[in-house]
């Protein structure tokens, strides 16, 4: 997707937004509370609203001054194609079911792994 936003003048903002991302983002203050009720709105829209809305919680975040780069070395955070799967399943599931206990080992099994692989899995620092 950053290529084809990177040419649309109106989302150069959110394109840069992106690329800085892959260092880690903390946001805080205004645009932290903001972009969290945002998203605590998008929970009762449409499919097409919560695209909307997802672009304009990114205007948010790109217009915002309010952040920590938590990745300052020059080693971006790449994620390879079997962990942006887990990831988005784990995503999903949470999304899901967050008004419910959610035990580990149901995480675990969503996506095959073993409940101290799972755990090992969401510690890694390197």
């Amino acid at each position: 997707m950053g290529d084809a936003i990177s040419n649309v003048l109106e989302l150069r903002r959110i394109n840069d937004l992106l690329n800085l991302s892959l260092h880690g983002l903390s946001f805080r203050g205004k645009t932290k509370d903001k972009v969290g009720h945002m998203l605590d709105e998008m929970v009762i829209m449409s499919h097409f609203n919560k695209l909307l809305q997802t672009i304009r919680v990114l205007r948010v975040m790109a217009e915002s001054e309010e952040y920590e780069i938590l990745n300052t070395s020059k080693v971006l955070i790449e994620a390879s194609q079997i962990d942006k799967e887990r990831i988005m399943m784990i995503h999903a599931y949470v999304r899901e079911n967050y008004k419910q206990s959610i035990a580990l080992q149901d995480m675990s099994d969503i996506v095959n792994m073993t409940k101290p692989s799972f755990c090992r899995y969401f510690k890694k620092t390197d």
